[in-house]
């Protein structure tokens, strides 16, 4: 009896390590499926891949600067706008500025012709009351 049982561990073990070898070499043949179906997809792909890549590129980068020259174009209309009203700004100033002391020099000479037509009568009255005595 001992026998049959080394016998029957015997065939057991054999088709389990059996099975164990063909299910790697299942998984290996898998694999090798893959690879090879890979490199022959790479394989027919047109040979121009490197043309098209590049074209495309060149096309992103030209509408890449089209766009940022747009951008740049309208941040400096932007600044020239805020340039016109800071220079409209400082010239209303300035012109006030040039108002209002033309005002006061104005006022100024109004007073003093009126000081000096004061000055006037009082000396045409000084001159006639010293012309009467």
């Amino acid at each position: 009896m001992d026998g049959s049982i080394k016998t029957a561990a015997i065939c057991i073990q054999s088709a389990f390590r059996g099975m164990m070898v063909r299910k790697q070499i299942a998984e290996r043949h898998k694999s090798a499926k893959m690879i090879q179906k890979t490199y022959r997809a790479y394989k027919q792909r047109p040979r121009h891949d490197r043309r098209d890549y590049f074209a495309k590129r060149r096309a992103v980068v030209a509408i890449q600067a089209t766009f940022r020259g747009m951008q740049v174009r309208r941040q400096i209309r932007r600044e020239h706008e805020a340039a016109t009203i800071i220079q409209s700004h400082v010239r209303k100033h300035i012109l006030k500025l040039r108002f209002q002391r033309l005002r006061w020099h104005y006022r100024a000479f109004r007073l003093c012709q009126r000081e000096r037509a004061q000055f006037l009568q009082l000396q045409k009255s000084a001159v006639l009351i010293q012309v009467s005595m």
